[in-house]
């Protein structure tokens, strides 16, 4: 049921578009005021990057199954350039076979559609939380391992990230991190909004 569903959410825009769709129903460079209609949410009180408006959200035009929340990045010039989705927690997992099984499940979707992907991470053990049932803690503890595969799509380029981020012993979430064709753009807006706030610092 969850592949099933997935495959119905994620096969809505073609693979081969010069430029990847927004993932959820959403739009990339949508403004505040779009995507707040969009998601039924009014951004968070506190600014991202200071320029930015941030949304937080539980639902979407099209919202995928097991979605805990979704934050939506919003630039006043750029629109929205950043889209990340957090599942439900996956608990009581040590050896992180259910989240492996649900991880390999949404990389064979997304290879399907944009191919393979540019970069795989998929290692564990590297320091400290070795045991195959410490492998949420090692997941979770900087420098210990990483679970994740990244594909770069689109003209101009698209980045879509998938990852299992650990939480505690057993406990893991799986994200997914869509960052649009104009998202380099909105990093060299803020870049250039903090090297002025510094210079009228002085």
């Amino acid at each position: 049921m969850f592949l099933r569903a997935l495959i119905a959410f994620l096969f809505v825009t073609s693979a081969h578009a010069q430029e990847v769709a927004a993932p959820f129903g959403l739009t990339w460079g949508a403004s505040a005021a779009e995507v707040q209609e969009a998601l039924g949410v009014v951004p968070s009180a506190e600014p991202l990057w200071g320029r930015l408006s941030s949304f937080r959200a539980t639902r979407a035009p099209v919202t995928p199954p097991d979605t805990d929340v979704l934050l939506v990045a919003v630039d006043p010039d750029h629109g929205m350039g950043r889209v990340i989705w957090f599942s439900t927690p996956i608990e009581g997992d040590a050896y992180g076979s259910r989240g492996k099984e649900k991880y390999d499940e949404l990389k064979a979707i997304l290879t399907e559609k944009y191919g393979k992907p540019s970069n795989n991470m998929e290692r564990t053990g590297v320091k400290l939380w070795k045991d195959r049932d410490e492998f949420y803690q090692c997941l979770g503890y900087d420098g210990c391992g990483i679970w994740m595969s990244v594909w770069d799509v689109g003209a101009p380029a698209t980045t879509i990230g998938l990852q299992i981020k650990g939480i505690r012993r057993g406990e893991g979430v799986l994200i997914m991190t869509y960052e649009g064709p104009n998202w380099s753009d909105i990093l060299a807006a803020v870049k250039a909004g903090e090297n002025k706030s510094k210079k009228d610092a002085f």
